[in-house]
C-alpha cells in the first residue's frame, strides 16, 4: 500500500518575535534562500581539490501574502517599530510545514514590500526576513 502524504500551504506554521501568524488561506507562498553554499572548493595547479566549509547560515525568508491578510498589519507594526528604537525588531522566526522546521533566533524584517494597487487586484505582499543564522531540519511531510 502507498504512503500517502499531504502537502498543503494551510499546514505551514510561522512565527516571529513569539507571535504566530494566522495565515489561513492568505499565504501566497514562502521562500527560505541560504545566502551562501556551505562549501566551496579551489583546485590547484596540481588539480588538487581544497573543499572549505563556509560557515555561513545567513539567509533570506520571504513570505508572500496575499493584499487581504491581517498578517500584513501585524508585521508592518513589527517592521515599524524601528522608527521608535531606531534599529530593526531583531527576534526568533520559526517556520513549519510538515517534517521541515526552519529556526532563526535573530531574525528581522529587511524592508516593507512594495505595494501597487489596480482595478481588481488586491496585490500580494512579500515580507523579507534577514535571518542572521538559520538553523534547518528538511526532514519532508
Amino acid at each position: 500500500m502507498a504512503d500517502i502524504k499531504n502537502y498543503s500551504l494551510a499546514r505551514v506554521f510561522v512565527s516571529f518575535s513569539g507571535v504566530p501568524l494566522n495565515l489561513g488561506g492568505s499565504m501566497v507562498s514562502l521562500e527560505i534562500d541560504n545566502e551562501s553554499n556551505a562549501f566551496e572548493d579551489m583546485i590547484g595547479t596540481g588539480k588538487e581539490v581544497a573543499i572549505v566549509g563556509t560557515e555561513d547560515n545567513r539567509a533570506s525568508v520571504t513570505l508572500t501574502l496575499a493584499g487581504y491578510s491581517a498578517d500584513n498589519g501585524i508585521l508592518s507594526a513589527f517592521h515599524e517599530q524601528r522608527r521608535i528604537t531606531g534599529t530593526p525588531l531583531i527576534a526568533a522566526l520559526y517556520i513549519e510545514q510538515g517534517n521541515d522546521k526552519f529556526i532563526a533566533e535573530q531574525a528581522w524584517i529587511q524592508k516593507a514590500p512594495p505595494r501597487s494597487y489596480a482595478k481588481d487586484n488586491i496585490g500580494d505582499n512579500a515580507w523579507v526576513f534577514r535571518c542572521a543564522d538559520l538553523k534547518r531540519l528538511d526532514l519532508g511531510n
